[in-house]
């Protein structure tokens, strides 16, 4: 069996993937944020350094 659990969580206007933008580019100016969990939270020190992430 496999068990996942969050790290964080997305909040974002869009609820649904129909009518969501696929690029970022095409979403610019929507609010949005990440909520990460305290304890994650040294594994993005100094991520403003970098241009890109992997996921």
């Amino acid at each position: 069996m496999i068990s996942y659990t969050p790290i964080g969580f997305v909040h974002s206007p869009f609820q649904q993937t129909v009518g969501m933008p696929i690029q970022a580019v095409a979403a610019r100016g929507v609010p949005g944020r990440i909520d990460l969990a305290p304890e994650y939270h040294a594994g993005l020190q100094d991520i403003e350094e970098f241009e890109y992430t992997i996921r």
